[in-house]
C-alpha cells in the first residue's frame, strides 16, 4: 500500500510509511511503543482531523498522520493504549 502502519514482529516497533510508489520505499519512520509519550487528535479544524505522535520527550514523530492509520483515529489510539497504558491520548474538539 501507498501508506500505512504495522507492528514489526521482530522488533515490536510501530512502523509507518507514506508515499510509497512501486519499489520506492517512500517516507517511513518507526518507534517502539514503550517510547511513545502521546497521540494527539485534533478535530478543531474543518475537514479531516489532525493526528500526531510524540515520543516520551515530546518530540513529534515525522510522517505520522491520519494517512497512516485508519479512522476512527481515537479508536485506533485506544487500541494501542490498551497494550501500552502509559501512552496518553489527547483529543481536541
Amino acid at each position: 500500500p501507498r501508506c500505512g502502519h504495522t507492528i514489526d514482529p521482530a522488533s515490536g516497533d510501530l512502523a509507518w510509511w507514506q508515499k510509497r510508489i512501486g519499489s520506492r520505499p517512500g517516507d517511513e519512520a518507526r518507534i517502539h511503543p514503550s517510547m511513545i509519550g502521546s497521540i494527539a487528535i485534533d478535530h478543531s479544524d474543518d475537514g479531516e482531523a489532525q493526528v500526531h505522535l510524540f515520543d516520551l520527550e515530546g518530540n513529534r514523530q515525522a510522517f505520522f498522520d491520519g494517512e497512516v492509520i485508519p479512522a476512527p483515529y481515537e479508536a485506533w489510539a485506544r487500541k494501542l493504549q490498551r497494550q501500552w497504558p502509559h501512552i496518553r491520548i489527547d483529543v481536541r474538539d
